[in-house]
Formats: C-alpha cells, structure tokens, sequence
C-alpha cells in the first residue's frame, strides 16, 4: 500500500522579541511521511523520513513529535539515528551537526543536540553528551553527562578562538631539547 505523503506547512509565524532575528520569523515547514494529531494533548507525532525547514536551516529525522501549548508551536523533539541538522550563519559559512536527539526548542530558538552529539562550525568541531547552540547569537555548550564522559573541542587553525602559548608568554622550563612552538603543540594531544 503506497503511504501517503504528509506536506504539512506551519503557517505560524513565530514571534521574535528582537527584530534582528530574521530567521526565527520564518516558517517553519514539516514533512513526513506520516502523522498523527492527538488534539486534546496537543501533541502532532512525526512518523517517517521527517524533514524540518525554516529559512537555511534543515533538520532531518527518522521520527518526531511536535507540541503546542495555547494553540502555539513550541517545541521539536525529533529522534533518529542519528538525527541531522544545517544551518547557514549570518557571514554564509555552514554549521552542522548531528545526535540521536534534537530538540528544537521554539521560544528559546535554540537547538539541543543529545546523545552522540557533534556539531561542526567553522571554528572547529565540538563532541558531547549534550551540546546546546543558540541559533540567535551563535554559541554553543557542550554538557557531559556520564560518569567518565568529557566534552571535546577540535579548534581550526586560524579560527581565532585559541591562543597559541609561546615563550614569551609564559616562560618555558629547559629540559635542552630544542622545541619551537609548532613542536610544542604538536606533542600535546588530546590532553
């Protein structure tokens, strides 16, 4: 039996308190390739192949669930393995990321990443139990939640967002071997 394939556009407009937030202004666009509304709880599942739109950004997903509270969209709860997300930062470079959960959460307009989560941005690449970006002004924390489990930053060369220690910094023991920076660095792995 062929399966129907669910379009459902949210025509809600959501309401951003500062002006400068263009993209949370946007629709939002939900397909799948099944649903099911259960109106007395304000619950919409998402069953199959989901995809979520709202300006650059895309999430993909093998299920969901929507919630409303006072006839207001307020939060995506989306699972999946894993569960995908994109999104294009205000100077058009791409971030991306992915978990077996994201939850989308309207009013706060940020993403939180769980399980597995991992998210590539431009200035480097970020692993933890949970990692929550806020799509308004671009940052991002990462949350380890198990016992022995760390977070894990990957920073770009370049990227600005770590500083190089030198000598002139910080004055260096001598052990007489020869070691410039570069080799400094280097030799630190994964600390």
């Amino acid at each position: 039996m062929w399966k129907v394939i669910f379009l459902w556009t949210l025509v809600l407009l959501i309401a951003a308190p500062d002006p400068a937030q263009a993209s949370s202004d946007e629709k939002i666009n939900v397909e799948a390739r099944d649903s099911e509304t259960e109106t007395r709880t304000g619950f919409t599942r998402l069953i199959g192949d989901v995809i979520i739109t709202r300006g650059a950004m895309e999430v993909r997903a093998d299920n969901g669930l929507v919630r409303y509270a006072e006839n207001r969209l307020t939060e995506l709860e989306l699972t999946g393995e894993p569960c995908t997300w994109k999104d294009r930062l205000e100077d058009g470079t791409e971030v991306n990321g992915e978990a077996s959960q994201i939850n989308f959460d309207i009013e706060s307009n940020s993403i939180r990443f769980t399980g597995n989560a991992f998210v590539r941005h431009p200035q480097g690449d970020v692993t933890g139990d949970i990692l929550t970006y806020n799509l308004d002004n671009e940052t991002l924390s990462a949350t380890s939640t198990e016992e022995g489990s760390r977070v894990r930053y990957v920073i770009e060369p370049g990227s600005g967002q770590a500083r190089r220690v030198t000598g002139e910094e910080e004055p260096a023991e001598d052990n007489g071997e020869d070691d410039t920076p570069e080799e400094d660095n280097a030799e630190r792995s994964d600390d």
